[in-house]
């Protein structure tokens, strides 16, 4: 995951050089009263266009509230426990961070990591009883340090640590009890199933089809990886992309795309989101279903900013699967948020251009 990382640090470096707060956050944002539907809800980071520290807001139909604000902190990457009782975020300033826990109803939040390390990729295990992490102890050069999984024990705070050169991707697998791991060692790459006590278990032999690879995506099951493998013209700008079963099998090429990080399954297995731009820098947000069909243009995010400077961010799926949410940044203006269905009928613009706004999430 080292190339996922350089986007998240460039862009908490981006508000760090904007400036200290200049003041209070707001604690409400303009919304679009009455476009999200009831029970449609979003968490996100936002932070102001004129400098100062990204905090924690949550939209629905009807409103736009801040719900939490470290001191001196950036508070990116809230992440919806299962039940959608409460929302994980990371609080960082420069290259150290820590892992905060808030509940939704109180507005209360803790931290619940103190060791300083810069972490992402978290994710909820399915009965809300444990958190998966990753870090690097120098994130700078993570190239020249191992790439450490995390299990932290909630409830009592107890956190065991896994070792490994390199960490593809990972997923809970639905008993709460164990993750499915994609990783490097020593020996190349393969697949580890990793249990709560931080012992792993090797699952396969090695997986030279993942050997070249640059971004990696597992499907909710484990199953499946989507995956980018560099062009072999070093000056192109595009590169292929893959989906293939997770022993190697069954591979297919979707296309060729120019991709960051932003390869996103559906929680549903069955489509792949992803966003991509041209020569022109024109982005678009494609979408694919998982048995190679329906490769579809679904939004194209060029808002019409005259210097070309658009910067989109991840698409995030609802829980049902149906629709995929997206900010796309214009220089000067700042981010809208948009809300889409899957056959495309309609696209819904629920906030903004407000700020810089990033780490978009659904609530369960």
């Amino acid at each position: 995951m080292y190339r996922i990382l350089f986007p998240l640090f460039a862009l908490v470096a981006l508000l760090i050089l904007t400036g200290c707060r200049n003041g209070p956050s707001p604690n409400s944002l303009p919304v679009k009263k009455g476009v999200l539907e009831n029970g449609e809800v979003l968490a996100f980071s936002h932070a102001s266009l004129l400098g100062g520290l990204a905090d924690i807001y949550l939209i629905d139909s009807n409103q736009g509230i801040r719900l939490a604000g470290e001191p001196k902190k950036y508070d990116t990457g809230p992440l919806w426990s299962p039940d959608g009782s409460q929302l994980i975020y990371m609080g960082s300033f420069g290259w150290e961070a820590d892992l905060f826990l808030l509940d939704i109803e109180s507005r209360e939040s803790h931290q619940i990591t103190q060791d300083g390390y810069y972490k992402y990729s978290p994710r909820w295990s399915p009965d809300g009883e444990y958190l998966a992490y990753l870090n690097t102890e120098d994130p700078e050069h993570p190239s020249l340090h191992p790439e450490l999984l995390n299990i932290l024990e909630l409830s009592t705070g107890e956190n065991h640590t896994i070792e490994f050169e390199r960490v593809l991707d990972y997923r809970w697998l639905p008993e709460s009890q164990s993750i499915f791991t994609l990783a490097k060692t020593d020996v190349g790459f393969s697949a580890y199933k990793v249990n709560l006590d931080g012992s792993r278990e090797k699952l396969n032999a090695r997986l030279n089809f993942l050997e070249e690879a640059v971004y990696v995506s597992l499907s909710p099951d484990s199953s499946m990886a989507a995956y980018v493998v560099p062009a072999t013209d070093p000056d192109a700008l595009v590169d292929p992309l893959y989906v293939a079963s997770i022993d190697g099998s069954g591979e297919y090429e979707v296309g060729s795309f120019a991709i960051d990080s932003s390869m996103v399954w559906s929680p549903d297995g069955e489509r792949l989101a992803f966003v991509t731009f041209d020569e022109d820098y024109r982005y678009a947000l494609y979408v694919v279903n998982a048995d190679r069909s329906g490769l579809k243009e679904l939004l194209v995010l060029d808002t019409g900013d005259d210097s070309g400077e658009i910067l989109p961010g991840t698409p995030a799926w609802s829980a049902d699967s149906q629709k995929l949410a997206i900010g796309s940044y214009t220089s000067w203006q700042g981010t809208a948020v948009y809300v889409l269905n899957m056959n495309g009928s309609e696209i819904r613009q629920v906030i903004g251009p407000a700020g810089l706004i990033f780490g978009i999430s659904w609530r369960p």
